[in-house]
């Protein structure tokens, strides 16, 4: 599953369904997994996190020594999601 860094650790204004969304994906992933481990099912979720225009909103993440333009971020969350 993919979620969102910026929808799970962050709260971000005028997002509640976003926030809410990606979060419930967080914990049906814990579900499925714990769930599904005694019949060999794994599950895996990616919560990318670039710097987008919705996570600049976010005044609680400040993060200048880690370059997270979504140009690096994204080419690495379609290999590990594929």
């Amino acid at each position: 599953m993919v979620s969102s860094m910026n929808g799970v650790a962050f709260a971000t204004d005028q997002h509640a369904a976003y926030g809410a969304s990606k979060g419930a994906l967080v914990g049906l992933t814990r579900e499925i997994a714990l769930e599904g481990g005694a019949f060999g099912i794994n599950v895996n979720a990616l919560l990318p996190g670039a710097m987008t225009t919705m996570l600049k909103t976010v005044t609680a993440y400040d993060s200048p020594t880690i370059d997270l333009s979504p140009t690096l971020v994204a080419p690495v969350a379609a290999t590990v999601a594929a």
